[in-house]
């Protein structure tokens, strides 16, 4: 009878419920229906209500089937839940905006479906005023918008569609990746005991025949005599430094305490560069909790390579560094002969070196376990040089 009193006095025909019965409102325990609330249950679109703070009130059963969420204490929660997290912000910008104003509302937003897939909505809630203490009220709905949910339907369709293969590809992938990892574990192993030892026994007998035999040699197989040591221990380099490369990555290092001045004082002394070259160290140097064994790692075959291609005895090496905020920037500096930049990418790959292997005999690793080493810990390394005037390595390093 209300209804049709307020439809032959052209007011709007929505009866809304008490606060007293929103508070009850939930699917498990119904709403105790006036006509309007009946008419709003009825209808095919999602339908909502809220009170005149802006608070939800009340959701009918459209809205409870597409989300698939349960009604709760607080439908504010659970009203708001259901929009996509990307929409959620703006949403509710503009509709405190509406209810602060007291004018029409209306945005356009993602809701999630039981399934978990979002779909496109036109939201509209409009003012109503209640007689009884000229009370304000709100009633919304939310509007399947076509466009954007044929979109959205037809990425999860592609998606769905896609899942199983793209999970046996990744399977697939992941195997063949586990397979090249054994059999790289197995030539690694192979190296280091079936190789290494005939070398060690070539390399053994090299020496005898030159300690026996100098005196009787001629001069030209003396030096072809040196020149097989020389061969055999770059041989037994290389594999040294194939083995240390296939470790990267494979070892966890202890985090600890590293005073990086003392480190490089440690790696310079270890190497033993001659009497009149000078290492110089930018003071201050950090100190900081980190991985000390690939730091050093990488200091060292930097400062090695350093002293090794340098064309004189008094050269000079500076390492200095710079504080980037996440991260620090070590450059570490020579006056040597400058490396080609066309060459650039090259020295950071195995078994490649600078200077020729007829004048220095090189493994041609340290700049390729450097790469790595940087790569795996999340950093990078760049080479700045002129040829003839030296050249500067810059690292960056994880605080």
């Amino acid at each position: 009878m209300q209804l049709q009193n307020r439809l032959s006095q052209g007011l709007n025909p929505i009866i809304l419920p008490t606060n007293q019965e929103y508070q009850t409102s939930s699917p498990s325990q119904p709403l105790k229906y006036s006509e309007g609330i009946s008419l709003l249950e009825a209808l095919p679109n999602i339908v909502w209500v809220a009170d005149g703070s802006g608070a939800i009130a009340y959701l009918n059963q459209q809205w409870f089937n597409f989300t698939g969420l349960k009604g709760s204490d607080s439908l504010e929660d659970t009203f708001w839940q259901a929009i996509h997290p990307e929409d959620r912000l703006l949403t509710r910008q503009k509709w405190n905006k509406a209810v602060k104003k007291q004018e029409f509302y209306q945005t356009q937003c993602r809701l999630r479906r039981l399934d978990g897939f979002y779909y496109w909505f036109l939201c509209q809630a409009k003012p109503i005023i209640i007689e009884e203490g000229r009370e304000i009220q709100w009633v919304g709905t939310y509007t399947r918008t076509n466009s954007h949910n044929s979109t959205t339907q037809a990425i999860g369709e592609i998606i769905a569609t896609d899942k199983v293969s793209l999970e046996k590809q990744l399977k697939q992938m992941q195997g063949l990746l586990d397979k090249r990892d054994r059999e790289f574990e197995q030539f690694t192993y192979l190296a280091s005991h079936d190789l290494k030892s005939p070398l060690r026994a070539i390399s053994n007998l090299a020496e005898w025949l030159e300690e026996d035999l100098m005196d009787l040699l001629p001069v030209e197989s003396q030096h072809q005599l040196k020149m097989l040591r020389r061969r055999v221990q770059r041989m037994e380099m290389m594999i040294e430094g194939l083995l240390e490369y296939s470790r990267v990555g494979k070892i966890q290092h202890p985090v600890e305490l590293v005073d990086v001045s003392a480190l490089i004082s440690e790696i310079v002394d270890r190497l033993e560069p001659p009497p009149q070259f000078l290492v110089e160290v930018a003071a201050p140097m950090p100190i900081f909790t980190t991985k000390k064994a690939p730091l050093a790692q990488v200091f060292t075959h930097l400062i090695d390579n350093a002293i090794k291609h340098h064309p004189r005895y008094d050269g000079r090496v500076y390492i200095s560094v710079q504080d980037r905020g996440k991260f620090y920037e070590f450059a570490v500096k020579d006056d040597g002969l400058g490396i080609d930049l066309r060459d650039g990418d090259r020295i950071f790959t195995m078994f490649n070196t600078v200077s020729s292997r007829d004048t220095l005999e090189t493994a041609g690793m340290g700049l390729a376990i450097v790469k790595k080493i940087l790569e795996t810990e999340g950093c990078k390394i760049s080479l700045e040089s002129e040829l003839d005037r030296g050249s500067v390595f810059q690292f960056t390093w994880l605080k």
